[in-house]
């Protein structure tokens, strides 16, 4: 019979232990690594009141252990509550027995009691996680450029390196970018501290009359075996304005005496229209005539955890300006309280939910599908074309399809 229970710090050098052989690729190989591991985990726990580490025992013995975030995301024009999962590991000598199943069943039922009803994570095999209910969420790319190839403006003058004493202003920005883009998680002040002491992270703003109007965090790393050659990795590039975006990439431009390539983690698709040169540089050809410009993947994949109380969460929302009646018909089997029938009679684009019996057109689709149609990762008639949703009458698949389709895919900078 297992037991999860929240960690103490007397926990903590098992939960090391087991992390460490489950991630070999954090290579946390000698006694000295473990150690700092643990006063990473305790720092985070101390800093940061929304993350708590939780453990799987079996005969009190601890096999598997995991991350838990309260979080605060930008929900279209609302901001809601959601949960988040990180660090799962296992023990590898119990592999296989259900240990981390276990884990994310429990870590969904915990949320959903605390009234959350919605549930994110990074997965480490997207498959996995699709089964127990989670839907895929927006592409990101990773585009490949010389600094020459940026944009040069007139100007870089208002940029300059943020540091602790810019902690108050930078974390403004932050939150006002996240709250005028869905899917943004709310900086806390932890990360945004944790950014601006890293070694390894730096924060360059734009910086006018002691306001933070835009920045970019990035890292450098090695291009290869040749130590003067080095590549900036940019992972968060905020901006309010064309005007501030334009000194930020000027900054970047003037960086070509010393990097190689800026490398852009973003999932803002178009970012390579920036671009002199929209190839990645690797001189791939796509047959048949098709120039490689960047490659992509899949990262935070979202589950509602409550359907009925998610869409009315969404109260604010203009549901396409629509007026319909739809039944909606969820199946989730891995966790049976959220399945169910519920209708969605949408007027004029303002969305209620009833038990009412009367509809225009039913609805069939997993809650995974679900997910991913109401945070706007994919449009009904996607779902439709593949067989993943079904609807009774074709006629309304229009109607459908513009309820759910949203202007925007959610954007992410938050990383667990």
């Amino acid at each position: 019979m297992s037991q999860i229970r929240r960690l103490f710090e007397e926990d903590l050098d098992r939960y090391v232990n087991i992390v460490a052989e489950a991630y070999p690729g954090f290579k946390i190989v000698t006694p000295e690594d473990r150690q700092k591991l643990r006063e990473r985990l305790v720092k985070h726990q101390e800093d940061d009141p929304g993350v708590s580490f939780w453990g799987l025992f079996r005969d009190e013995k601890m096999l598997g252990g995991m991350r838990l975030h309260d979080l605060n995301l930008q929900m279209y024009e609302t901001q809601i509550k959601a949960g988040g999962v990180g660090m799962v590991a296992v023990d590898l000598l119990h592999k296989k027995e259900k240990i981390c199943r276990e884990m994310i069943a429990y870590f969904l039922e915990h949320y959903r009691q605390k009234g959350y009803n919605l549930a994110t994570l990074y997965p480490f095999r997207p498959d996995f996680y699709k089964k127990m209910g989670f839907g895929y969420g927006t592409r990101a790319f990773q585009f490949r450029t010389s600094p020459g190839q940026l944009p040069k403006g007139s100007s870089k003058s208002h940029i300059k390196r943020l540091e602790t004493g810019d902690l108050k202003e930078y974390l403004a920005c932050a939150r006002q970018f996240g709250r005028e883009h869905h899917g943004m998680m709310e900086k806390t002040q932890a990360e945004a501290e944790g950014l601006l002491k890293s070694p390894d992270s730096k924060v360059y703003g734009y910086k006018k009359a002691d306001q933070v109007l835009g920045y970019l965090t990035f890292s450098f790393k090695p291009a290869d075996a040749n130590f003067l050659q080095t590549e900036m990795v940019v992972r968060e590039l905020v901006y309010q304005d064309p005007e501030i975006l334009m000194e930020l990439m000027t900054f970047l431009h003037s960086q070509a005496d010393q990097i190689k390539q800026v490398v852009f983690i973003t999932q803002d698709e178009h970012l390579n229209w920036l671009f002199g040169d929209i190839r990645d540089g690797s001189e791939n050809l796509i047959p048949p005539l098709f120039q490689q410009t960047a490659t992509a993947g899949y990262g935070m994949m979202y589950r509602s955890l409550n359907a009925r109380r998610l869409l009315e969460e969404m109260k604010g929302h203009n549901f396409g300006e629509q007026n319909c009646k739809l039944k909606l018909n969820i199946a989730d089997s891995f966790l049976p309280a959220n399945a169910g029938a519920l209708v969605a009679q949408v007027e004029f684009g303002a969305l209620t939910v009833s038990d009412e019996q009367e509809y225009d057109a039913e609805i069939w689709l997993d809650v995974s599908e679900f997910s991913s149609l109401l945070m706007g990762s994919v449009d009904f008639k996607t779902l439709h074309r593949f067989g993943l949703a079904r609807i009774s009458d074709p006629a309304y698949l229009d109607t459908a399809d513009r309820i759910f389709r949203a202007k925007s895919k959610p954007v992410c900078y938050t990383y667990f």
